[in-house]
């Protein structure tokens, strides 16, 4: 009888076992369907994303959205918002404790992604269509110049894409003009820069780059000549009679707008300011800190760096006077071979990729890019492209980190690094630039040591960096996001000694509000998980399996790196 009982326990344990893993199997399995639900969604509501991210959408089961711009609009933020609060919902219907450890990390990051998605497009009134920096004036020749060439499809869908731009560019104005209405609006001195891009692009009509490089992409091609003529008749005439017309256009109404920003200081002014500052500056840096908290990291950093500085000038001070001559490249192709070279000493290996560097035509130059890296389809990590602002300069030491920086071991190798563990296509939806840029510049400004610098001399180079970052990370951070006045700036500049500063980093915030912060915060948090992990192993410490702890689960919030950290730094004790 006992033995009978005891077979019957074992029976029903090992059914509740097998439930048990056919519950968890179903929730991941349900999950799974959800994600890809979320994405096939995303790629179907978005030729342009669509196309950057897949090249073999079909094997997705993704139907090709029509390849046009939506037209801007209030509205259509309302259905943002909507669509987001949906996801989140069906994605909280999950528990985590149901889901693998790589579905958990995803469900984590996709939360976070949807909660500051919803919270940011909420204040709609705040989003500048033709933002300085990132506006869409300057995206468009992005898209259009970097656009990929697979078949012949592709052609006719880059022509009514590009058909589709003078609508789009009329609806954002009008969108723009509303906002203006109401006292939200971009500094004159930020119309400024605007205007000044639009000249340059406008500048070459006929021989304009987004003619020349559809000429040369069309030669590639084994097409009918007739038809070769045709689609080369076709672009030049939208470019010539409809793309430039609504770039003057745009120049023409943002210069007609200049005096409507209703107050002189940051975002925190504004109604709602605060709260879409507070909102967007925990999505670009990667941090969910409140901004007190962030300044105070910030302030941290300076004192670190200026307490090895006041050491290195007490032992070693002719450092000072170096002119880093020492450093030399030929070219950016160079600088990518040497630091492929010097990779294993610092990196896991990464997958074996092609990458293709050139320069961008001037009239295209975005002033404040000095160059930038081209994100490849998640199905092809083949493909990668580095384009070089030529007006950046030809410094050696300033074109070796531009490139590190980009290239190897920057977003490069960052990004083909992570695609290569086969992550969740949902990933490719969700961005987290504090992360991505702060990569980049801790591996830029680490890169600099396999020069032949000294370790002083490395550090000062390094330093004029980082102060330039977090100087323009605090100051945005507190005009943008406290409310400080200039003098507000000059008083606390003045606590470091840089207020002859102060100015040149006040106007910047209110021009391009946001646009280094994921530099300096990225940065600084990259170096604090460093030398948090140092100072925890010390002798221990791994440089190679360190960074591995960085990549392995790609761009992520700031808290969940530190845990990856924490729980690496265990099992190494």
């Amino acid at each position: 009888m006992k033995i009978i009982k005891m077979l019957l326990t074992l029976v029903l344990l090992v059914g509740c076992s097998t439930s048990k893993t056919s519950y968890a199997e179903k929730e991941n399995e349900k999950f799974n369907e959800f994600l890809k639900k979320e994405f096939v969604e995303n790629m179907e509501s978005d030729y342009v994303s669509l196309h950057y991210n897949l090249k073999d959408y079909e094997a997705y089961g993704i139907k090709k959205p029509e390849p046009v711009f939506s037209e801007v609009s209030f509205e259509e933020y309302d259905e943002m918002v909507l669509d987001a609060k949906e996801s989140l919902k069906e994605l909280n219907s999950f528990k985590l404790n149901d889901l693998s450890k790589k579905q958990a990390i995803d469900y984590r990051i996709y939360e976070k992604y949807l909660k500051d998605y919803i919270e940011i497009n909420s204040y709609p009134m705040f989003d500048n269509y033709f933002d300085p920096n990132r506006g869409i004036t300057s995206n468009l020749i992005t898209i259009f110049s970097e656009f990929e060439f697979r078949s012949k499809e592709d052609f006719d869908d880059y022509l009514t894409l590009l058909a589709s731009v003078p609508s789009y560019i009329d609806s954002a104005l009008e969108f723009t003009k509303k906002q203006a209405s109401e006292g939200y609006f971009m500094t004159d001195d930020a119309v400024g820069y605007v205007a000044e891009s639009i000249v340059r692009f406008t500048s070459k009509v006929n021989d304009n780059e987004l003619i020349v490089d559809f000429n040369n992409e069309i030669k590639k091609f084994d097409l009918d000549a007739n038809l070769k003529n045709e689609y080369i008749k076709r672009n030049e005439s939208l470019i010539v009679n409809e793309i430039i017309p609504s770039y003057l256009k745009v120049q023409t109404e943002l210069e007609s707008l200049k005096g409507s920003r209703k107050h002189e200081g940051g975002i925190y002014n504004f109604e709602n300011g605060k709260e879409y500052y507070n909102a967007l500056i925990k999505s670009k840096s990667s941090n969910s800190k409140d901004l007190t908290e962030q300044l105070k990291q910030i302030e941290k950093g300076i004192m670190d760096e200026f307490s090895y500085l006041a050491n290195l000038a007490q032992t070693n001070p002719e450092v000072f006077d170096s002119d880093f001559s020492s450093v030399k490249f030929s070219d950016a192709e160079s600088i990518i071979k040497f630091n492929i070279e010097n990779m294993s000493k610092h990196y896991p290996k990464g997958p074996d990729v092609n990458y293709e560097i050139s320069y961008l035509d001037p009239t295209v130059a975005n002033e404040s890019t000095l160059a930038y890296y081209l994100t490849p389809t998640i199905d092809d990590i083949s493909r990668n492209v580095i384009k070089v602002n030529p007006n950046s300069g030809q410094e050696n030491i300033k074109l070796y980190t531009t490139v590190s920086h980009e290239g190897f071991p920057g977003h490069l190798y960052q990004i083909t690094y992570f695609l290569n563990t086969n992550p969740n296509p949902i990933r490719s939806v969700v961005s987290h630039i504090g992360y991505t840029e702060g990569w980049a510049m801790y591996t830029e400004t680490r890169a600099t040591y396999d020069l032949d610098l000294t370790e002083g001399e490395a550090f000062v180079y390094n330093l004029d960096i980082k102060l330039n970052y977090y100087l323009s990370a605090a100051v945005d951070i507190g005009v943008n996001g406290l409310g400080w006045t200039l003098d507000d700036t000059i008083e606390w500049l003045s606590k470091y000694k840089f207020e002859d500063f102060a100015e040149g980093l006040y106007e910047q915030a209110l021009m391009f509000p946001t646009m280094l912060v994921p530099y300096g915060m990225g940065l600084l948090q990259m170096d604090n998980l460093r030398s948090y992990v140092e100072h925890k192993l010390s002798d221990k410490f791994d440089e190679i399996e360190f960074n591995k702890i960085l990549l392995d689960n790609g761009d992520r919030p700031f808290e969940l790196v530190k845990e990856d950290i924490d729980e690496y730094i265990s099992s190494k004790k």
